[in-house]
């Protein structure tokens, strides 16, 4: 799963609007729009606010690998490879 998928994803599973969830998470609500109409990656420092938020490991995160729970999503909820 693509990082933008998995933004996606968190998004659609908070059951949030672009704009809450980019003013929940510290993302640009410009950028993370672009990302969705070119389907272009973020940056790690444009989704470390967010990473942190869930207690992701970053590096977990941002590799394309890596999946996301779909059973139990809440916010705060850690939902890929929790941080050592």
């Amino acid at each position: 799963m693509k990082v933008l998928d998995k933004l996606v994803f968190l998004q659609k599973s908070l059951n949030l609007s672009d704009k809450d969830f980019c003013r929940r998470y510290k993302i640009s609500l410009n950028h993370y729009k672009l990302w969705k109409i070119f389907k272009k990656e973020p940056r790690t420092k444009e989704i470390s606010y967010l990473v942190d938020s869930f207690s992701l490991d970053l590096d977990d995160f941002m590799n394309g690998n890596s999946t996301l729970r779909d059973d139990k999503v809440e916010a705060h909820e850690h939902l890929c490879k929790v941080k050592p």
